[in-house]
């Protein structure tokens, strides 16, 4: 296992980063998976902001969690830029020349930065969900309320929390460099040129960030998954002349937004383990490190991709059908009016 207070590259090569490499162009298997990536990827952001759309047209939901979700699609959109533009195109070797695209520099230190500090980003949001899906359940008649006043709080340390271990990028000199010898696969590393304090690897950082992040979700869903019965029965009981319409509407969007947590919390576990796994082989085994590296790619898919289908499908769609069907059947549609959810 290398060191986790090692400030050397984070990618293991077998030749020196001063030399200059004359690479080629070689298929890969990452190629192929790109064009995959972006048959999923692409419709998911349509479908993000079909939710979005629908989700503040209707009010079908209180405790800002619209807010918090248009702030995790903008999250993710920047995200998917950075990861696609510079990671995973750069490793699948495409381009048989790209340190000649986009030199060593400040532009390129900047991309470097970006690249980790979104991952934080994500992960500090998949966070704010879960908290947020565990205090409609505790406090369904007062987390309305508090995320009235707190959700810009919030969401600004979502944004603030990733630069204490990202800070320090902007002091490297970041680059594009071969994976392998003769082949045109790039990653990003980085040469130290001002050593500030005793700080961790990046790979390091990033792994204690998830793994605390991931069990902060996991408890989360726990207790929103325990008490969650107790409290939908309260909510019921208080809520009797509820229109059944809105009823029904009401009880998908609830189902809906505890999945997303759910599914969020399933893709940050996941990252963190595979992060561990390539903390621990780094310097060890390169197969099981790029395998890792692969996978993870694809985990944090999961938290990108899933939650807006898992939106759409039980709110957009379900809404659709039913003002279809009812329209058949001639049963009336109640008027918009903002819906008291358990939040």
């Amino acid at each position: 296992m290398s060191s986790i207070f090692s400030h050397g590259n984070e990618t293991v090569v077998s030749v020196s980063d001063g030399e200059i490499r004359n690479v080629a162009y070689a298929f890969d298997y990452r190629q192929p998976l790109l064009l995959i990536h972006l048959l999923y990827t692409v419709p998911s952001f349509i479908a993000y902001h079909k939710c979005r759309t629908f989700l503040t047209k209707e009010s079908v939901t209180s405790s800002y969690f619209n807010v918090i979700f248009t702030n995790d699609f903008y999250i993710n959109v920047a995200l998917f830029i950075i990861d696609f533009l510079f990671t995973r195109l750069p490793i699948s070797g495409l381009f048989e020349n790209l340190p000649s695209y986009i030199p060593e520099g400040i532009p390129m230190t900047i991309i470097y930065f970006l690249s980790y500090y979104l991952i934080y980003v994500n992960f500090y949001s998949i966070t704010l969900i879960c908290i947020n899906r565990m205090t409609s359940v505790l406090f369904p008649y007062y987390c309305n309320s508090f995320w009235q006043k707190n959700v810009r709080s919030a969401i600004a340390l979502v944004y603030i929390l990733p630069l204490i271990t990202t800070w320090h990028l902007v002091t490297y000199d970041a680059y594009f460099l071969p994976l392998y010898e003769n082949r045109s696969n790039y990653q990003m590393v980085y040469r130290v040129k001002l050593l500030i304090g005793f700080l961790p690897r990046n790979s390091t950082a990033l792994c204690f960030v998830s793994i605390l992040l991931a069990v902060i979700c996991v408890a989360a869903n726990f207790t929103t998954i325990v008490k969650y019965k107790t409290t939908i029965q309260t909510v019921k009981t208080a809520s009797g002349t509820q229109n059944e319409f809105h009823r029904k509407r009401t009880r998908r969007v609830e189902i809906a937004m505890f999945s997303i947590a759910l599914v969020v919390c399933f893709s940050l576990v996941l990252q963190a383990l595979l992060q561990a796994l390539i903390m621990i082989y780094t310097g060890t085994s390169s197969f099981i490190r790029e395998t890792c590296q692969d996978l993870r790619a694809f985990a944090l898919d999961i938290s990108i991709c899933c939650p807006p289908w898992i939106m759409y499908y039980t709110t957009v769609h379900s809404h659709k059908t039913t003002i279809t069907s009812n329209s058949i059947s001639g049963v009336g549609i109640p008027t918009r009016s903002n819906v008291v959810v358990m939040k």
